[in-house]
């Protein structure tokens, strides 16, 4: 498998307070998370109210430290995810591993609240994904409109829809997402 940069776009506002939506995040970060090694690199960027940068690149062996700040998170605020998913690919692409896996990871329930319009921001995604910073996005709320978003979102970041509904949807896949995209032989 290839190193990773793995940057966690997370969607921390307050309809991600219920119990099946932040908690379930933070179960699949966690064991993504322990499944990494050493040379692979973590960053946590999150949007409420406002745009987070919870941790700066690090390496994934410092996995106590990275747990700390995955379980300090608390959801509240509103929701600006067009400013988030910028703030994400400025950390990627600050990090960026030549032919590693180079990956944004967007948990959120869909509710962007996008500060310009859908198409631009396609647009945005799908250059990102042609210089080679791919984006995929778990999703954890039920609402039809917001997961046809989320689902194009992912599309046009060749990436992949990750639905999370129960405990044990977190605690696989996210290893599997990682696992398929660092695969060998890209």
């Amino acid at each position: 498998y290839g190193p990773n940069n793995i940057v966690f776009l997370l969607d921390v506002s307050a309809s991600m307070m219920t119990p099946e939506r932040l908690p379930l995040v933070k179960i699949a970060m966690k064991k993504l998370l322990y499944s990494l090694r050493s040379i692979d690199r973590v960053s946590i960027v999150t949007y409420a109210s406002g745009v987070t940068l919870v941790l700066e690149s690090t390496p994934a062996d410092n996995k106590e430290a990275i747990a700390k700040k995955i379980d300090a998170l608390i959801a509240r605020g509103n929701t600006e995810g067009g400013k988030g998913i910028r703030e994400a690919y400025k950390v990627a692409a600050e990090n960026f591993i030549p032919g590693g896996n180079n990956q944004i990871i967007v948990a959120t329930d869909g509710d962007f609240d996008l500060d310009k319009s859908n198409a631009a921001l396609y647009r945005y995604i799908k250059h990102e994904a042609a210089e080679g910073i791919i984006i995929s996005v778990v999703g954890v709320g039920n609402i039809p409109l917001a997961i046809k978003q989320m689902q194009t979102m992912a599309d046009k970041g060749q990436g992949s829809f990750i639905p999370i509904k129960t405990k044990q949807d977190a605690e696989n896949v996210l290893v599997d997402e990682i696992k398929q995209r660092s695969g060998k032989g890209k």
